[in-house]
């Protein structure tokens, strides 16, 4: 045996011992467990799962950083058995996703970035920041007066006090597009049924635009199904938050980005961890575009060809 020279059955031991902490290895530095940034989410199956998940690899691309991360069962959050406090030191942030996750981070004294939600500014506790899952109107708007440039009047129906706030940003976001935006209140299916046979009395060809924001009313099966009816007689426009209601006949559907809204978390989420000032409450302007093909040709509308549509339907 030449001098320094390992024996046989030695190397075979040191070979074995390597290969089993390189295996090792990713399982102890993938917890995250010392990672500033702690994030919640709902423990829920697929496909909303994967919703969660394209915004986790949104905030993680943006931080580059592991983060610890933890699904949050219903079960054990309605018996108050909430994750592990957070360890006091190294500055953690919180980020909070959808209503399971704000209610487990509700306890923590940490800054709190809260994403995947609809939250109004009169909803956020004192630590928390982050993103409402509400589409900014001044980007709808704008994009909307890209795409149907004789649109003259948005109508939008919501429940008294609720979304007072949105239609306030919406006002604005209207007005600097040129656009009339005309609000009503109701509070039950009747009296939404009368606003939607006034406003269709009332309109003209291409230029009355229905926005439906008031998921409780757009729900409705009767209540849609009406306001596409008359939409398809009258040549009115309708737009939406929900990308299921393109397939319908709604024109447009303005959704979330979810991996972009990742990113803007995980942005807000490191101005945080600097000790910078952001926002109490931003809406989401990283958004997704379906179109209805078939009723885009009925209204007459032309795209040019660099326009870009996430979603098409009928399909091409």
């Amino acid at each position: 045996m030449r001098f320094g020279a390992i024996p046989h059955t030695e190397a075979l031991r040191l070979a074995i011992a390597l290969l089993l902490s390189l295996a090792a290895a990713p399982l102890l530095a993938g917890d995250g467990s010392n990672s500033p940034v702690v994030i919640y989410y709902p423990d829920i199956r697929e496909p909303y799962r994967g919703i969660f998940m394209d915004i986790i690899d949104g905030i993680e691309s943006e931080l580059a950083l592991e983060t610890r991360n933890i699904a949050l069962n219903k079960v054990a959050l309605k018996k108050n058995q909430l994750p592990e406090s957070l360890p006091a030191g190294n500055n953690p942030v919180v980020i909070a996703l959808g209503k399971r996750g704000v209610n487990a981070a509700q306890r923590s004294s940490h800054p709190v970035v809260f994403g995947a939600v609809k939250l109004a500014p009169g909803q956020i506790p004192e630590n928390f920041t982050g993103i409402s899952l509400e589409p900014d109107p001044a980007v709808t708007f704008e994009i909307l007066r890209r795409l149907a440039p004789a649109a003259k009047r948005i109508h939008v129906i919501s429940r008294p006090q609720r979304h007072a706030w949105l239609l306030e940003r919406a006002q604005q976001a209207a007005a600097q597009q040129t656009f009339e935006l005309k609000r009503y209140t109701a509070t039950n299916l009747n009296e939404v049924a009368s606003h939607y046979r006034d406003i269709f009395r009332a309109s003209a060809d291409n230029e009355d635009v229905i926005w439906l924001l008031e998921a409780a009313f757009s729900r409705d099966k009767t209540i849609i199904a009406n306001v596409l009816e008359n939409a398809w007689k009258r040549n009115t426009l309708v737009i939406s938050h929900n990308p299921a209601h393109v397939k319908r006949g709604v024109l447009l559907a303005f959704y979330p980005d979810n991996k972009a809204m990742g990113k803007q978390l995980g942005i807000i989420a490191k101005k945080k961890l600097a000790g910078e000032s952001v926002s109490t409450i931003t809406l989401l302007n990283e958004l997704l575009l379906a179109l209805n093909r078939r009723t885009a040709d009925h209204l007459g509308l032309k795209f040019s060809k660099h326009e870009k549509f996430d979603l098409i339907h009928p399909p091409q």
